[in-house]
């Protein structure tokens, strides 16, 4: 090899290299706005969901469950007592349910100011 090859064959890799550092700029540029909309499509399909939870679920209150059709119970009996421990176990379990998603949707709501911060930097 002469050195002029060497030159021109240094000089095409330099080239090569400064494509590839625009190509991954570019790609970078796509991907971020990407990350950022996928958070705010997450958010919004959690929203959705728990709209669609609650309009699907039959709404009876414990007062409807313990007393069916109105009718009076003998609220001392076995029967009484495990229905009404059952449906304070049900509100325990609603409420650690809830803390669990409401952590779900802060762990999103941080990417997605990670990402806003960082497109507003740019």
């Amino acid at each position: 090899m002469t050195e002029s090859t060497v030159i021109d064959y240094t000089a095409t890799l330099l080239v090569d290299i400064e494509h590839l550092v625009n190509h991954n700029d570019a790609m970078m540029e796509l991907v971020c706005p990407m990350e950022t909309q996928l958070a705010l499509l997450t958010l919004e399909n959690q929203t959705l969901r728990e709209g669609l939870v609650q309009k699907e679920k039959k709404r009876i209150t414990p007062q409807g469950q313990l007393f069916p059709g109105g009718r009076g119970q003998h609220a001392t009996s076995s029967m009484f007592m495990d229905e009404q421990a059952l449906i304070e176990g049900e509100a325990a379990q609603k409420k650690a349910d809830l803390a669990m998603r409401q952590a779900e949707t802060a762990a999103w709501k941080k990417i997605w100011e990670k990402q806003k911060a960082q497109y507003q930097k740019e």
